[in-house]
């Protein structure tokens, strides 16, 4: 709570909210009415640098519904449940985040260096599954010839099934020029539809929410209406003592 109501100041009542501090340790107001950043300003913390951390709560609504479609209606009981039905994959917040999940992607999906591979590629099996995926693109796609045998991995290190991968890349890459090129940019277009930016009027709207929102009661109380702000930092009310 001292977070919310001091550092930050979500809930001031003339101030915007704290969206970091600069270099010198001084506070960075977001634009008014919103959690932007002003352009031009930087910060050491990585709180609210996307646009999209004041819509978090949407994802976790969509697929709370898709969730209870699935388990609830569609599969009434069902004992396993899979995350493959309804992905519960982690919701980027913060551009940091964003492009550091963006330049692994890519690493994944491109990179002919097996060892930015192997610390990617978290379990061996989406290396397998990478694998797999490019020896289907060779032999269907370019019908190579001859066609590529399956390979056996089951005795394999990520280290090895790394190197395996390049070398499939480096044949897929030198066949087709611009492979690698055109997957970095659709991962790219990805990327940048799933974390587009808000407008500032719908930054706004979700802003005004109940979310977001306290009621008049709770807003009169003291701790949201009687806070200065200081040269120094944010101090609470001073006490009458007349």
């Amino acid at each position: 709570m001292e977070r919310i109501h001091l550092e930050q100041q979500l809930f001031h009542h003339t101030n915007p909210p704290i969206v970091g501090r600069d270099r010198d340790g001084q506070p960075i107001y977001a634009e008014e009415g919103s959690f932007r950043i002003p352009q031009g300003k930087t910060t050491t913390s990585k709180s609210y640098s996307s646009p999209e951390v004041v819509n978090f709560y949407k994802p976790g609504s969509e697929r709370g519904v898709a969730y209870a479609q699935k388990n609830n209606i569609d599969e009434q009981y069902k004992v396993s449940r899979s995350e493959d039905a309804v992905k519960l994959t982690k919701v980027l917040a913060t551009n940091v985040d964003v492009k550091a999940d963006l330049d692994a992607a890519v690493i994944r999906a491109t990179s002919l260096e097996p060892t930015a591979l192997e610390k990617s590629f978290k379990k061996m099996d989406h290396v397998i599954d990478a694998i797999q995926a490019t020896i289907t693109t060779l032999n269907v796609d370019y019908e190579v010839k001859p066609q590529i045998k399956a390979i056996k991995t089951s005795n394999m290190r990520k280290g090895d099934l790394c190197k395996e991968l390049v070398k499939l890349r480096k044949r897929l890459f030198k066949i087709d020029t611009e492979a690698q090129a055109r997957t970095v940019k659709e991962i790219q277009d990805e990327y940048k539809q799933k974390y587009s930016s808000m407008s500032r009027e719908q930054r706004r709207e979700i802003l005004q929410s109940g979310l977001y929102s306290l009621d008049p009661d709770v807003l009169a109380m003291p701790r949201y209406c009687d806070y200065k702000v200081a040269s120094e930092g944010i101090t609470q009310p001073e006490e009458d003592n007349a």
